[in-house]
Protein backbone atom coordinates (compact mmCIF):
# COMPACT_ATOMS: atom_id res chain seq x y z
CA UNK A 1 0.00 0.00 0.00
CA UNK A 2 1.10 3.62 -0.86
CA UNK A 3 2.86 4.95 2.32
CA UNK A 4 1.65 8.24 1.65
CA UNK A 5 -1.69 6.87 2.09
CA UNK A 6 -1.13 4.88 5.72
CA UNK A 7 2.64 5.85 6.07
CA UNK A 8 5.33 2.83 7.31
CA UNK A 9 3.15 1.64 10.04
CA UNK A 10 1.10 0.40 7.70
CA UNK A 11 1.43 -3.87 7.16
CA UNK A 12 -0.27 -5.80 4.42
CA UNK A 13 -2.25 -7.85 6.53
CA UNK A 14 -5.13 -5.33 6.47
CA UNK A 15 -4.09 -3.36 10.46
CA UNK A 16 -2.16 -0.85 11.56
CA UNK A 17 -0.03 -1.11 14.75
CA UNK A 18 -1.04 -0.71 17.74
CA UNK A 19 -5.00 -1.71 17.36
CA UNK A 20 -7.52 -1.50 18.61
CA UNK A 21 -5.37 0.34 21.81
CA UNK A 22 -5.90 -0.42 25.49
CA UNK A 23 -8.80 1.04 27.44
CA UNK A 24 -11.53 0.17 25.01
CA UNK A 25 -12.75 -3.04 24.35
CA UNK A 26 -15.56 -4.00 20.62
CA UNK A 27 -17.76 -6.74 21.21
CA UNK A 28 -19.51 -6.66 18.07
CA UNK A 29 -19.13 -8.92 15.12
CA UNK A 30 -16.96 -7.48 12.23
CA UNK A 31 -18.02 -6.57 9.21
CA UNK A 32 -22.29 -6.81 9.86
CA UNK A 33 -23.62 -3.40 9.41
CA UNK A 34 -21.39 -0.42 7.97
CA UNK A 35 -24.15 1.92 7.96
CA UNK A 36 -24.08 1.93 11.87
CA UNK A 37 -20.91 3.77 11.94
CA UNK A 38 -20.04 5.13 8.26
CA UNK A 39 -20.54 9.09 7.93
CA UNK A 40 -22.12 10.22 4.92
CA UNK A 41 -19.25 11.14 2.66
CA UNK A 42 -19.51 13.06 -0.96
CA UNK A 43 -18.11 10.90 -3.65
CA UNK A 44 -17.78 13.05 -5.97
CA UNK A 45 -14.40 14.05 -4.64
CA UNK A 46 -13.58 17.20 -6.78
CA UNK A 47 -16.01 19.36 -4.84
CA UNK A 48 -14.20 21.40 -1.87
CA UNK A 49 -16.50 21.10 0.32
CA UNK A 50 -16.88 17.54 0.65
CA UNK A 51 -16.22 15.47 3.41
CA UNK A 52 -12.90 13.66 3.42
CA UNK A 53 -11.83 10.72 4.93
CA UNK A 54 -8.25 10.59 6.01
CA UNK A 55 -5.44 9.23 7.55
CA UNK A 56 -3.24 11.35 9.82
CA UNK A 57 0.02 10.82 7.85
CA UNK A 58 -2.09 12.60 4.88
CA UNK A 59 -2.64 15.35 7.09
CA UNK A 60 1.35 15.57 7.70
CA UNK A 61 2.26 15.50 4.06
CA UNK A 62 -0.60 17.30 2.87
CA UNK A 63 0.43 20.02 0.24
CA UNK A 64 0.04 24.23 0.33
CA UNK A 65 1.22 26.03 -2.62
CA UNK A 66 1.29 29.16 -0.43
CA UNK A 67 0.65 30.15 3.18
CA UNK A 68 -2.85 31.31 2.81
CA UNK A 69 -3.79 28.66 0.28
CA UNK A 70 -6.09 25.64 1.29
CA UNK A 71 -3.93 22.20 1.67
CA UNK A 72 -4.11 19.41 -0.93
CA UNK A 73 -4.27 16.13 -0.54
CA UNK A 74 -3.82 14.43 -4.02
CA UNK A 75 -3.69 17.32 -5.59
CA UNK A 76 -7.52 18.09 -3.81
CA UNK A 77 -8.30 20.83 -1.59
CA UNK A 78 -9.14 19.92 1.41
CA UNK A 79 -12.09 21.54 3.55
CA UNK A 80 -13.47 19.12 5.81
CA UNK A 81 -11.96 15.69 6.94
CA UNK A 82 -12.91 12.76 8.95
CA UNK A 83 -10.18 10.38 10.92
CA UNK A 84 -10.57 7.47 13.24
CA UNK A 85 -7.27 7.28 16.05
CA UNK A 86 -6.92 6.78 19.86
CA UNK A 87 -5.94 9.24 22.21
CA UNK A 88 -2.65 9.17 23.48
CA UNK A 89 -2.76 12.43 25.69
CA UNK A 90 -5.46 15.32 27.04
CA UNK A 91 -4.59 18.69 28.29
CA UNK A 92 -7.01 21.35 29.02
CA UNK A 93 -6.22 24.67 28.71
CA UNK A 94 -8.27 28.00 29.19
CA UNK A 95 -10.22 28.20 25.94
CA UNK A 96 -9.59 24.78 24.50
CA UNK A 97 -9.07 21.21 24.80
CA UNK A 98 -6.00 19.89 23.01
CA UNK A 99 -6.47 16.24 22.45
CA UNK A 100 -2.86 14.24 20.37
CA UNK A 101 -4.92 12.03 18.51
CA UNK A 102 -2.54 8.80 17.06
CA UNK A 103 -4.31 6.38 14.12
CA UNK A 104 -1.05 4.31 13.95
CA UNK A 105 0.38 6.32 10.46
CA UNK A 106 1.24 9.58 12.61
CA UNK A 107 0.46 11.62 15.52
CA UNK A 108 -1.32 15.03 15.52
CA UNK A 109 -2.73 17.59 17.72
CA UNK A 110 -6.52 18.38 17.54
CA UNK A 111 -7.84 21.06 19.54
CA UNK A 112 -11.53 20.78 20.62
CA UNK A 113 -12.64 24.81 21.77
CA UNK A 114 -15.65 25.10 24.28
CA UNK A 115 -18.32 27.14 24.81
CA UNK A 116 -18.97 29.56 27.60
CA UNK A 117 -22.85 28.13 27.33
CA UNK A 118 -21.96 24.29 26.86
CA UNK A 119 -24.12 22.20 28.09
CA UNK A 120 -23.39 19.76 31.35
CA UNK A 121 -24.65 16.79 28.35
CA UNK A 122 -21.60 18.08 26.47
CA UNK A 123 -19.05 18.25 29.27
CA UNK A 124 -20.20 14.56 30.43
CA UNK A 125 -19.39 13.79 26.46
CA UNK A 126 -16.03 15.43 26.57
CA UNK A 127 -15.23 13.69 30.19
CA UNK A 128 -15.25 10.51 28.20
CA UNK A 129 -12.47 11.12 26.10
CA UNK A 130 -9.54 10.55 27.72
CA UNK A 131 -6.30 8.70 27.27
CA UNK A 132 -6.74 5.30 25.37
CA UNK A 133 -10.09 5.47 23.94
CA UNK A 134 -10.56 5.48 19.99
CA UNK A 135 -12.59 8.51 18.70
CA UNK A 136 -13.81 9.54 15.40
CA UNK A 137 -12.62 13.19 14.40
CA UNK A 138 -14.67 15.89 12.61
CA UNK A 139 -12.40 18.85 11.60
CA UNK A 140 -10.24 21.15 9.05
CA UNK A 141 -6.45 21.00 8.89
CA UNK A 142 -5.11 24.31 10.47
CA UNK A 143 -1.04 25.48 10.39
CA UNK A 144 -0.08 28.34 12.80
CA UNK A 145 3.55 28.72 13.17
CA UNK A 146 4.91 25.87 11.16
CA UNK A 147 3.27 23.59 13.40
CA UNK A 148 -0.25 21.16 12.21
CA UNK A 149 -3.19 21.02 14.12
CA UNK A 150 -6.66 19.69 13.38
CA UNK A 151 -9.45 22.49 14.84
CA UNK A 152 -11.87 19.64 15.68
CA UNK A 153 -16.19 20.54 14.47
CA UNK A 154 -16.48 17.09 16.76
CA UNK A 155 -15.28 14.57 18.53
CA UNK A 156 -17.19 11.32 19.67
CA UNK A 157 -16.17 7.75 20.62
CA UNK A 158 -16.10 5.21 18.74
CA UNK A 159 -17.55 1.92 20.37
CA UNK A 160 -17.55 -0.35 17.16
CA UNK A 161 -14.48 -2.06 15.86
CA UNK A 162 -15.89 -1.58 12.31
CA UNK A 163 -15.52 2.14 12.41
CA UNK A 164 -12.01 1.55 12.70
CA UNK A 165 -11.68 -0.50 9.42
CA UNK A 166 -14.23 0.68 7.39
CA UNK A 167 -12.82 4.31 7.92
CA UNK A 168 -9.88 2.69 6.42
CA UNK A 169 -11.58 1.11 3.40
CA UNK A 170 -13.00 4.70 2.44
CA UNK A 171 -9.61 6.59 3.04
CA UNK A 172 -8.59 3.87 -0.16
CA UNK A 173 -11.65 4.29 -1.93
CA UNK A 174 -11.25 8.18 -2.32
CA UNK A 175 -7.68 7.75 -2.69
CA UNK A 176 -7.97 5.72 -5.44
CA UNK A 177 -10.59 7.92 -6.69
CA UNK A 178 -8.87 10.86 -6.87
CA UNK A 179 -4.88 9.36 -8.27
CA UNK A 180 -6.64 7.04 -10.80
CA UNK A 181 -10.26 8.79 -11.63
CA UNK A 182 -13.29 6.17 -11.73
CA UNK A 183 -15.46 5.60 -14.76
CA UNK A 184 -18.88 7.11 -14.82
CA UNK A 185 -20.36 3.52 -14.20
CA UNK A 186 -17.83 2.38 -11.46
CA UNK A 187 -18.90 5.84 -9.64
CA UNK A 188 -22.25 5.11 -9.66
CA UNK A 189 -21.34 1.86 -8.74
CA UNK A 190 -19.45 3.45 -5.99
CA UNK A 191 -21.96 6.46 -4.99
CA UNK A 192 -24.73 3.50 -4.73
CA UNK A 193 -22.40 1.15 -2.36
CA UNK A 194 -21.78 4.28 -0.16
CA UNK A 195 -25.54 5.55 -0.18
CA UNK A 196 -26.78 1.95 0.57
CA UNK A 197 -24.11 0.94 3.29
CA UNK A 198 -23.02 4.67 5.15
CA UNK A 199 -26.57 6.09 6.91
CA UNK A 200 -24.23 7.45 9.05
CA UNK A 201 -24.90 8.42 12.79
CA UNK A 202 -24.40 11.80 12.24
CA UNK A 203 -22.71 13.48 14.78
CA UNK A 204 -23.70 17.04 16.90
CA UNK A 205 -21.36 20.04 15.92
CA UNK A 206 -19.40 20.87 19.23
CA UNK A 207 -20.75 24.38 17.48
CA UNK A 208 -24.34 23.97 17.72
CA UNK A 209 -25.44 27.11 15.50
CA UNK A 210 -28.99 26.31 16.70
CA UNK A 211 -28.26 27.35 20.43
CA UNK A 212 -25.45 30.01 19.16
CA UNK A 213 -26.74 33.60 19.31
CA UNK A 214 -23.69 34.82 16.91
CA UNK A 215 -25.37 33.00 13.86
CA UNK A 216 -28.22 34.97 12.27
CA UNK A 217 -31.69 33.86 11.96
CA UNK A 218 -31.16 32.93 8.49
CA UNK A 219 -28.29 30.38 8.98
CA UNK A 220 -30.22 29.02 12.13
CA UNK A 221 -33.84 28.87 10.22
CA UNK A 222 -31.71 27.15 6.54
CA UNK A 223 -29.98 24.71 8.60
CA UNK A 224 -33.27 23.60 10.60
CA UNK A 225 -34.92 23.21 7.71
CA UNK A 226 -32.47 21.01 6.33
CA UNK A 227 -33.06 19.06 9.29
CA UNK A 228 -36.47 18.49 8.98
CA UNK A 229 -36.82 17.65 5.61
CA UNK A 230 -34.13 15.40 5.69
CA UNK A 231 -35.43 11.89 5.93
CA UNK A 232 -32.28 9.76 4.77
CA UNK A 233 -29.01 9.99 3.49
CA UNK A 234 -30.23 12.06 0.35
CA UNK A 235 -30.82 15.02 2.75
CA UNK A 236 -32.87 17.66 0.50
CA UNK A 237 -32.04 19.84 -2.35
CA UNK A 238 -31.70 23.66 -2.80
CA UNK A 239 -34.95 23.78 -4.41
CA UNK A 240 -36.52 22.75 -1.22
CA UNK A 241 -34.66 24.62 0.73
CA UNK A 242 -35.79 27.83 -0.99
CA UNK A 243 -39.34 26.63 -1.43
CA UNK A 244 -39.78 26.57 2.53
CA UNK A 245 -38.01 29.54 3.03
CA UNK A 246 -38.62 31.71 0.19
CA UNK A 247 -41.68 33.93 2.01
CA UNK A 248 -39.04 34.39 4.97
CA UNK A 249 -35.95 35.10 3.33
CA UNK A 250 -35.22 36.27 -0.67
CA UNK A 251 -33.69 33.47 -2.48
CA UNK A 252 -30.32 34.96 -3.23
CA UNK A 253 -29.53 34.98 0.57
CA UNK A 254 -30.85 31.54 1.32
CA UNK A 255 -28.40 30.19 -1.47
CA UNK A 256 -25.24 32.47 0.54
CA UNK A 257 -26.54 31.13 3.77
CA UNK A 258 -26.12 27.27 2.25
CA UNK A 259 -22.81 27.92 1.29
CA UNK A 260 -21.87 29.45 4.89
CA UNK A 261 -22.95 26.36 6.37
CA UNK A 262 -20.98 24.27 3.45
CA UNK A 263 -18.00 26.50 4.28
CA UNK A 264 -18.47 26.34 8.23
CA UNK A 265 -18.71 22.37 8.04
CA UNK A 266 -22.39 22.50 9.69
CA UNK A 267 -23.81 20.56 6.25
CA UNK A 268 -22.36 19.00 3.17
CA UNK A 269 -23.31 17.97 -0.07
CA UNK A 270 -24.98 13.49 -0.48
CA UNK A 271 -25.86 12.51 -3.87
CA UNK A 272 -24.82 15.65 -5.81
CA UNK A 273 -24.10 19.44 -5.50
CA UNK A 274 -27.48 20.39 -5.15
CA UNK A 275 -27.99 18.30 -2.22
CA UNK A 276 -27.37 18.71 1.26
CA UNK A 277 -27.50 17.27 4.90
CA UNK A 278 -26.50 18.43 8.27
CA UNK A 279 -24.23 17.10 9.97
CA UNK A 280 -26.31 16.72 13.22
CA UNK A 281 -29.71 14.92 10.84
CA UNK A 282 -31.56 11.84 11.72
Amino acid sequence: MNNSLFGANYNLGGTFQPFPHAGQSFTSDPLTSPSKYAPVLQTTVDRNQALQPVSLTQLVHATQEHPDDAFHVNNTPLRNVTFVGYIVKVDELSTNLCYQIEDGTANMEVRLYMLDNDSEQQAQKRAALQPGVWVRVFGSLREFNGERSVKAHHIQPVDDMNEILFHRLQVIQVYLQQTRGVSNKNKQTLNNNVANGTRGEHFDQGTDIMNDSSFSPIHQSVLATIRHLSKDYRGTSDEEIVANLKQKFPPKDIHEAIHFLMEEGHIYTTIDESHYQACSSF
